[in-house]
């Protein structure tokens, strides 16, 4: 959308005119269209979101993709959003052709001092025709080499190899880091009025979600800070309850070993409550 500048503005100015009375995000913006004056405008034009794909922390990745990001302007970008009480959401791929894993954790790092209200990882799928997919058929890094496309899925095939990492590894690390980033350390607990808007969230992505472990942890943890004992008890029981089962103990018992104040709080209420978990 900020790609021209003068139709960008006369854009968000007829949104400021019209005063359409309905919530409004926004995505796909390039860090360096960005900067103060465009950011007030979205703000006034009742814009509640913005969504910026970074892809990498590693310089040496953003060469090689031809995106070339200024951290530094990153940053202050990201600074401004916030002031104007607008949430910002980033985008990252992990799993580029020859990225190391000093690379990929790189990306984790930056995605952890940045601070977003919310982040996206996902792995990278060169898709046929493209100069990614024909860099790693010639490096030999393609696992195997297929034209139907329907095929192509990057939440379950493993179309890329390593000599640092394979994709369950990548996958391992793209949901520690959802964890770890937007669940327990999300910046929401950071900002003022934060803990309503982040309990709304988990609240609908538990609609979505039912059986996710973490985000009735991350409520429960909420409603306990507010005082509401009797939604806390709720969410833990729901939680603890779950871990009944050998699925979603399988991914998620391991973060009950993580030193966090949300995570002790919850293996107290276990111990309290005698409720036994083996991980």
């Amino acid at each position: 959308m900020s790609f021209s500048r003068p139709w960008f503005v006369q854009f968000l100015k007829k949104l400021i005119e019209i005063n359409l009375p309905i919530r409004i995000d926004v995505s796909n913006f390039s860090v360096m269209h960005l900067d103060e004056e465009l950011i007030s405008l979205m703000h006034n034009a009742g814009i509640k979101r913005v969504s910026m794909a970074v892809e990498s922390g590693s310089q040496e990745i953003q060469m090689r993709i031809n995106k070339i990001i200024d951290f530094g302007k990153l940053k202050e970008i990201i600074r401004i959003i916030k002031s104007k009480d607008m949430c910002v959401h980033l985008c990252w791929m992990l799993g580029f052709p020859g990225e190391t894993l000093g690379q990929i954790k790189s990306t984790i790092s930056l995605a952890r001092e940045l601070k977003a209200h919310s982040n996206q990882f996902l792995t990278v799928l060169p898709y046929p025709g493209t100069r990614m997919f024909k860099e790693a058929k010639d490096d030999g890094l393609l696992v195997f080499q297929e034209d139907d496309l329907d095929k192509f899925d990057n939440r379950s095939c493993d179309y890329l190899k390593s000599d640092e990492w394979n994709y369950a590894q990548l996958q391992e690390m793209i949901y520690d880091s959802n964890i770890e980033i937007n669940f327990l350390n999300n910046f929401y607990f950071e900002s003022p009025g934060g803990e309503e808007r982040l309990l709304e969230l988990m609240e609908k992505l538990l609609m979505r979600l039912p059986e996710h472990i973490m985000a009735y942890i991350v409520a429960g943890y909420i409603y306990k800070r507010r005082n509401e004992l009797d939604k806390y008890y709720k969410y833990y029981l729901k939680a603890a309850r779950l871990f009944e089962r050998v699925d979603l103990a399988g991914t998620f018992s391991k973060y009950l070993l993580w030193e966090h104040c949300i995570i002790n709080d919850f293996n107290q209420y276990l111990a309290e409550n005698r409720q036994i978990i083996k991980y």
